[in-house]
């Protein structure tokens, strides 16, 4: 477990209990996803799981995957890899996925059902480059049009991560918008919330999607 001491200072002091507990009953929830060009990895994001097998994240990061990757896989916190069977849905508007992956796995994340807000911190736990989790937190600043602009420093590693509030439930979701920032901005949950009611009543076999290369 780990964590930016830079966001640990601006952000307020939150104990590190808070941080080793939230990440301890939220880490088997999130997937680093990493494509392949040419046998080595090339562009890194973050996922995380809405039901067994079935991984949200960015549509812009997956878009850039499939230009520039021949092959595309997630890893869970325990390194076990898993191929991507196909697309199940997707929002270019809302910029998010659902992907289908081979095998049906993973803890899917409990959903926050009210708004943040102002100064209520947020957390992430993401990728970093495929190099294991790590848990990040700061503050969401506020909320207008499904999206929440937070302090929160973001890298492209971040981009799919989940957004938790202090109890462990997913606010929102974090895209490619203010990388490398010391404010971000993540999209609400609204979209994915209804999707997840839908795809919840399917078997996982009976699930629908779309392979990558029909898709291309």
């Amino acid at each position: 477990l780990s964590f930016d001491y830079k966001t640990f200072i601006t952000a307020g002091n939150v104990n590190t209990d808070t941080l080793d507990e939230l990440y301890r009953k939220n880490k088997n929830k999130n997937v680093s996803i990493s494509a392949l060009e040419d046998a080595s990895t090339n562009v890194y994001g973050s996922g995380f799981y809405i039901g067994k097998g079935l991984v949200v994240t960015s549509w812009s990061l997956l878009l850039e995957m499939l230009n520039n990757s021949e092959f595309l896989y997630v890893n869970d916190v325990n390194k076990k890899s898993y191929n991507i069977e196909g697309i199940v849905s997707a929002d270019t508007d809302y910029d998010v996925v659902v992907l289908k992956l081979d095998k049906e796995v993973g803890e899917p994340v409990v959903f926050y059902s009210n708004k943040l807000k102002t100064d209520d911190f947020i957390f992430v736990i993401d990728s970093k480059n495929n190099n294991g989790l790590m848990i990040n937190y700061g503050k969401n600043i506020t909320e207008y049009n499904g999206k929440y602009k937070n302090l929160l420093a973001l890298n492209s590693s971040d981009i799919g991560s989940a957004l938790y509030n202090e109890d462990g439930e997913v606010v929102g979701f974090n895209t490619n918008n203010s990388l490398n920032n010391d404010i971000s901005i993540a999209n609400s949950t609204d979209y994915i919330v209804e999707l997840h009611d839908i795809l919840n009543k399917e078997k996982f076999e009976d699930i629908k999607c779309i392979s990558f290369s029909d898709f291309k």
